[in-house]
């Protein structure tokens, strides 16, 4: 096993000494060991002496500083500006009139129109994004290597968590690590996603496989208008551990990190215990942990919630905040190996981000999260995967490849895992929250749009990791489209109830999910994209896989302003509408009663009563 030594190279730090060196000049200067040991060389220095570097030889510098030459160079310098700028004046007044002086006129009738009909609202994907820019990345010393300590930099401070809980929890907690990394300006490693609400046999998969790395990264810079497939955009520091180490590795690297978990498992456990980590595991890591300090949480009054803050745990990655931390905190044994690293300096690790906010629990569900406004609005699908769900989209409703994608609603009904929480003596029909209530969410959705935004909406795609075929026929019977009625302002023609079937498609075996060998992912990563696609959402209210796909839809449809249905009650949350274009349906049984009057507040619905959001 490869740990951090406590002897180290001294530091190489990248422009020490030549101010004009190159990117490829400073990458070289991190060479790597050449023993099999880890050894992390130190990010600084301070007891280093740089000599100054002077711009020129003592023979240039003695001729500079002669009065008489320095004069006689200003007066060549002065003339020869002379002479350019006459000529660039000559140049212009030549060209004669038949240019005007005014701006050719620019055609800005396309700039600000707002989607009125169908054809205006088109869901496209990005033009592809090459994956090899920068290969090895710039942030690295070079290629994958067997040990993480061999390929990191001198000059550059890293941050990784490693995401559990379901991909949708666990893509929440990468996008608070970005956060992270956004405050303590470090570079940001992201782990892969483990399958756990998939199948185990699905295996691990990137982050890159399912999102646009590059375009968050010159999101992230500041330069969110550039476009996505410039290179030459300043970027932020983004890099995977598919960049860092080999994927297939031998080598087993021993690794402190800190524990936020620790902090709220303190009530239930009588040994507090870090999150068990099969992602770390996956990744050839023998992790020993150390608990974020108390300051960090959110709620230090109650002993068992698992809520901390951004700036509690930024904190303890600054000197001062850490030297104190070392000096208290105890170090919980690696259960692989038993070593007792302290957390690494270089690259900060934490075993379970979900539960970061910055100012209330479960911040994700506010429209003042920072994570998300900061970060999540800015993770956008890959081309390969929007694409998929485009062809896909077209294939079901019998359009044309070239054909526009007409606005649509979706939906996400969340049944699986919830069920669970059935009482003994009811049927999962009994006890779940029938479909017709999903569609009437549908339909108010579909007025909003036609009234307040002037859309026509005619399918609505449905999602959900239901199983019965019983099930999916109630979702079809719900359809009342009806393509002879001509439709007015208040009644639409109706809405078509669809589905992508993909079996029937064979999403499995399409030739791009062949190649990506995560054949048993893309169900649900193409369902994700289709929710996030909708003009108007309905989802399942307590599930976080609902609450991204809302936050999706409001900032990529509709710029925020979709208003959206809080997690309290029917009530808008954060929209001016009238109805608004997003809502959420309980996931109980609703008390029996006219289909208007279940929907109402006042009518008393069976909530599952959890500790966490689940997707």
């Amino acid at each position: 096993m490869l740990a951090p030594s406590s002897s180290s190279r001294e530091p190489l730090l990248v422009g020490d000494s030549d101010s004009d060196r190159t990117l490829a000049d400073s990458i070289s200067l991190h060479s790597r060991s050449s023993s099999r040991s880890a050894s992390p060389r130190p990010y600084r220095d301070d007891d280093a002496e740089e000599k100054p570097q002077y711009a020129f030889p003592n023979s240039q510098r003695s001729f500079l500083s002669r009065p008489k030459k320095r004069a006689f160079i200003v007066a060549a310098a002065a003339t020869i500006a002379f002479v350019v700028l006459y000529a660039l004046l000559f140049s212009k007044s030549s060209k004669g009139s038949s240019h005007s002086d005014e701006p050719e006129p620019v055609d800005t009738s396309k700039d600000d129109k707002a989607p009125a009909s169908d054809q205006d609202i088109i869901h496209e994907a990005q033009p592809a994004q090459p994956s090899d820019i920068y290969s090895p990345s710039p942030y690295v010393v070079g290629p994958p290597t067997d040990s993480l300590y061999d390929n990191l930099r001198n000059d550059t401070l890293y941050i990784t968590s490693f995401p559990t809980a379901g991909w949708t929890n666990g893509f929440m907690a990468e996008v608070n690590g970005i956060y992270l990394a956004l405050l303590t300006n470090r570079t940001i490693v992201l782990a892969p996603f483990s399958p756990s609400h998939v199948v185990s046999s699905a295996g691990l998969i990137q982050f890159s496989s399912i999102f646009d790395i590059q375009r968050l990264s010159v999101a992230l810079s500041g330069a969110g208008n550039a476009p996505s497939s410039s290179i030459h955009a300043p970027q932020f520091p983004i890099i995977e551990w598919s960049d860092l180490r080999n994927v297939d590795s031998p080598v087993t690297d021993e690794i402190g990190c800190w524990s936020p978990w620790m902090l709220g498992s303190s009530s239930w456990m009588d040994q507090p215990v870090p999150r068990d980590n099969p992602v770390g595991d996956a990744l050839g890591l023998d992790i020993s942990y150390m608990p974020t300090p108390s300051y960090a949480m959110l709620y230090p009054q109650f002993a068992n919630d698992p809520h901390v803050t951004f700036w509690g745990l930024a904190r303890t990655l600054f000197p001062t905040a850490r030297r104190n931390a070392l000096q208290h905190e105890r170090i919980v044994p690696s259960s692989r190996s038993g070593h007792s690293l302290p957390p690494y300096e270089r690259l900060a690790c934490f075993d379970f981000l979900y539960y970061v906010s910055a100012a209330d629990a479960y911040e994700w569900n506010t429209d003042y999260s920072p994570a998300w406004r900061e970060v999540g609005r800015h993770v956008h699908w890959n081309a390969s995967l929007a694409n998929l769900a485009n062809e896909l989209i077209r294939e079901t409703i019998s359009l044309a490849p070239t054909d526009p994608i007409p606005p649509f609603i979706s939906i996400h009904v969340r049944r699986g895992d919830f069920a669970s929480s059935c009482p003994k003596d009811e049927t999962k029909d009994e006890c779940m929250t029938p479909f017709k209530f999903f569609a009437h969410a549908a339909d108010r959705v579909a007025r909003a749009l036609r009234r307040e935004r002037g859309v026509h909406v005619r399918y609505v795609f449905v999602t959900s990791d239901e199983r019965d075929a019983g099930w999916w026929d109630s979702v079809r019977s719900a359809s009342t489209y009806d393509d002879d009625d001509e439709g007015d302002g208040e009644k639409p023609k109706g809405l078509e109830y669809v589905y992508l079937n993909h079996t029937a498609l064979g999403t499995a075996t399409h030739p791009l999910v062949l190649a990506s060998g995560h054949t048993e992912w893309y169900p649900v990563l193409v369902d994700a994209v289709i929710q996030s696609m909708g003009t108007g959402f309905v989802g399942t209210e307590g599930s976080t896989m609902s609450l991204v796909a809302a936050r999706r839809v409001e900032d990529w449809q509709w710029g925020g302003a979709a208003g959206f249905l809080g997690f309290s009650g029917y009530t808008v949350a954060n929209g001016t509408l009238e109805e608004p274009l997003v809502r959420m349906v309980k996931p109980g049984r609703a008390a029996s009663s006219p289909l208007d009057e279940a929907m109402q507040d006042e009518v008393t619905k069976r909530a599952f009563k959890r500790d966490l959001y689940w997707e």
